[in-house]
């Protein structure tokens, strides 16, 4: 799925939570993405020479060993677990993490994760694809309907708070 997605899946998963519980799992959501949505930045800001440097960077290096593990139920099931006997405050991070490593291993048919990393096992295609049209109009449709559920329950409050 695409990163901004995660994020609405994280924020509906606590959408009765606290503000702070929603905060924490969107960022956990979107999390596994970081390092790849950062190095997309440059690849869209133009044709710089800098562009494969930094790609090779992000992608060859061992940044991509940290977005491999982020993405894998071998560091983010037992976080879970820690953070809900210790420290249950950010356990909602480690649930949206795991949202997106569940959703990611659901729709990925090209861009394999090994969910199981660092264990050398081959990554599992999903019979699914986030990169296919029909898959890309649903997700879409329902971002519109998040987006105006969301404007609805929340419009009037946003709108006042912007006006001040």
């Amino acid at each position: 799925m695409r990163t901004y997605t995660h994020g609405i899946i994280g924020y509906l998963i606590y959408i009765k939570g606290s503000a702070q519980q929603k905060k924490l799992a969107v960022l956990g959501a979107m999390m596994p993405d970081l390092i790849l949505a950062i190095g997309y930045i440059f690849h869209f800001a133009g044709q710089s020479p800098v562009v494969q440097t930094l790609h090779n960077f992000f992608h060859r290096s061992l940044l991509h060993s940290v977005t491999e593990l982020m993405h894998s139920f071998i560091l983010v099931i037992p976080l879970l677990v820690l953070s809900y006997f210790f420290y249950k405050t950010i356990l909602p991070f480690f649930v949206g993490m795991l949202s997106h490593v569940i959703l990611d291993l659901l729709t990925h048919q090209t861009s394999l994760y090994n969910h199981l990393y660092p264990l050398p096992f081959q990554p599992i295609a999903s019979f699914v694809s986030y990169t296919s049209f029909w898959f890309t109009i649903i997700e879409h449709l329902f971002i519109l309907i998040f987006v105006i559920w969301f404007l609805r329950k929340n419009g009037k409050i946003l709108w006042r708070k912007f006006k001040k």
